[in-house]
This record gives structure tokens, sequence and C-alpha cells, in this order.
């Protein structure tokens, strides 16, 4: 359950070290010490050779995930999933997840000369990534060798896309990685992590062998800012429930006043959740400081001199990635990791995760009353 999740990420928190020693130990012991049960298992990662195909028996797998995000589980039961009556559906109903059919996109005129489409590698795998995170891997088999091997003579850049497995297949949007630690061990493993940058959604592959390369289109949050519509959220939704969207500049208003009410619930939640867990456990864990640089308390001022539309667009970008910075600590299923990575609206987003924080704030507020009663009865 992602309460019970949230507690063990505060409870085992504050546990960060370099990150390639921890690398390293990883390597040496091959066991992977300390990471949860779940990570244990190998996956068989798709090498496309019919539209419904069975993954070939080749493995990769994952070693630790960041010391400060340790999850109780990595469970993709939707059951678990909070049901949530106000949340948009797409941050809500796994059933909105996109995910890519190469025979329909084949079948598809794409333009690839768009100055926000590019040829990416693709890594389909078990994870979510969304920008500003980092995932770490332990690379064996010799195709994605390979793939690592290219990706490092040029940018540094690959693509990561979520790969479900009851589907055998990816999903249409992921996220830019960038390889921020690479070491190549004496057998020729390689042991990387790379850092979430920018989303993107696949267009059509462009090679299958040895590895998926694709023509894939940059994606970004809405905002009223470009004259995009932006999806109702709460209070924003049409009379009727018609869901059409708020556009033109008296959008742009409410949209501003409605982010900064969501990230301010997320915020003081977190923030109430991260004191009653340490009350919890008497610890003393601290949020990232990406989470913090981020958080609305570094909103930007208001705009003097006709700027006010350059601060609404700084604030809209940091709320953005305040929103990305929250994915990175939440213990949630899977697909709701994924579906907040897909949308395009903050609002809804921030919506969601406020909605899990207040959840998990109600849990640890009776915890820690049985705790001071118990206490007092000592």
């Amino acid at each position: 359950m992602f309460v019970s999740g949230v507690v063990t990420w505060l409870h085992y928190g504050g546990c960060r070290a370099n990150e390639l020693r921890r690398l390293r130990l990883a390597a040496s012991t091959m066991a992977w010490a300390g990471r949860p049960t779940r990570w244990e298992s190998q996956w068989v990662p798709p090498r496309r050779r019919a539209p419904q195909r069975v993954p070939a028996t080749t493995q990769h797998s994952i070693g630790w995930r960041q010391g400060w995000r340790l999850r109780a589980s990595e469970s993709t039961d939707d059951a678990e999933s909070e049901r949530v009556a106000k949340s948009p559906r797409e941050v809500n109903d796994v059933s909105a997840i996109e995910y890519f059919d190469p025979v329909s996109a084949s079948a598809t005129s794409v333009a690839d000369d768009g100055d926000d489409t590019f040829e990416l590698p693709l890594f389909p795998l078990p994870v979510v990534l969304s920008p500003g995170n980092s995932v770490p891997l332990h690379i064996f088999e010799m195709r994605y060798r390979q793939m690592f091997q290219t990706v490092r003579e040029r940018d540094n850049r690959f693509g990561i896309v979520m790969y479900d497995r009851e589907r055998r297949c990816h999903t249409a949007v992921g996220t830019v990685a960038e390889v921020m630690v690479y070491e190549t061990l004496e057998d020729g493993r390689i042991m990387t992590s790379s850092f979430g940058r920018e989303r993107f959604r696949v267009l059509k592959y462009v090679q299958e062998e040895p590895y998926i390369k694709a023509l894939v289109q940059y994606v970004d949050d809405a905002t009223p800012l470009d004259g995009e519509a932006v999806p109702p959220t709460g209070r924003d939704e049409a009379p009727g429930g018609g869901g059409g969207g708020l556009t033109g500049a008296a959008a742009i208003g409410v949209h501003a006043q409605t982010l900064a009410e969501l990230e301010q619930r997320v915020w003081t939640a977190l923030n109430d959740v991260l004191r009653l867990s340490n009350r919890l456990y008497n610890r003393n864990v601290d949020l990232s400081e990406r989470v913090k640089e981020h958080s609305p308390e570094n909103a930007v001022s208001a705009g003097e001199g006709g700027k006010e539309m350059e601060t609404l667009r700084a604030n809209f970008e940091r709320q953005k990635r305040f929103s990305f910075a929250v994915i990175g600590i939440l213990d949630m299923p899977l697909r709701q990791q994924q579906l907040l990575v897909q949308t395009r609206d903050t609002a809804g987003r921030l919506m969601k995760q406020a909605e899990l924080l207040e959840n998990a704030r109600r849990y640890l507020v009776a915890q820690v009353t049985i705790k001071n009663a118990f206490s007092e009865d000592a």
C-alpha cells in the first residue's frame, strides 16, 4: 500500500552514499545487498520479431535505488491504488496509459523533419523514470552493452520507456536519460546511473536490431501561456462537466491560482508526513535538496515593469519540476507512476500527489496517537 510505502521511505531515508561507490559495491557482491526483494527478480527485455512477440531469453537486472526513495514494494496491483473521485481520469485510471503499437505506427505517415523530433535509442524497462530523477542500471546483455557504448560515443543520451510485462509492449511516452555515471567492469559488464531529462513520445521505429532506435518527439505540460488548452482540474472544470479545458488570457490567472493552491497542498502534506514519520520512528530525516529547490518556498515573486508573463512562465516551469521531484519520493505502483509522467497536466499531477500525501498524513496521525497512548500507559 502507498501509506506503508511512504512510511518505509521516511523510516529508511537519509542513507545516501556516493553513487559510484555503491555501484562498485553492488558489482562486487552481485547480491545487491539491501535492495527490496522485488528487485531480485530478473527481467527479460523485449526483442521485437513480431507484433505480439514473447521477449527473448536474455537478461538485465536493476541494482540499488536511491537510498532515500527506498520502496517497500514494487507492486503493480492497481487495486492497491487510492480510488480518488476528484482526480482527472488521465492521472487516476490506468486504462489511460498510452502504449506504443509499432504496427499501426509504421502504417502512419510521420514527419521526421520537425525541430522537436529526433532519433533516440530506446531501453524498455519495468521502471518509470521521471524528469529530474535518477535510475541505476547494471548492463550485461551484449546488445545493450553495444547500445551504451554507442551512447557514450555520441551525446550520452538514450530513452527509457516503461515495459509492461502483461501487455508485452512498452509505453508511448518515456523520458530521455543522460548517463552521469559509467563504469566498465573487467568482464565487460557496465554499471551506470542516468538522470532523467525531458519527456518524449515514440513516433515510429527506425531500427530494431540489435537494439531499438526510434523517432521520437519532445512533449511538455500544457500551459495557457502558449495558447494551449489546459485540462479541467477541480475548480477549473467547465460547467456541465463538458471538460473542454481552459483557453485564452482569462484562463491564465485561474490556472496560475489553481497550481499555487495545489502545490501548497502537496508541500504542506509532504512536510506533515515527514514530521509525523520522524516522530513515529524517532529519526531526523529531511527532504532532498531538489524537492526544496522547486518547492513553493522558492516561488518567483510578481514581476515588475511588464514582466508578469515571464514570472508566470518561470513559476509554471518550477511547479512542473516540483511535481516531478515529488514523484521521485512517493512509493506508488508502477502504472500510477507512468500516468503521472505521461500526463501533460501539471495541476492533475499535483492533485493526485496531494491526495496520496493527505491519506498518508491521516494514517500517520493515527499511528502517532497510538504510540503516544502506549507511551503514557508505560
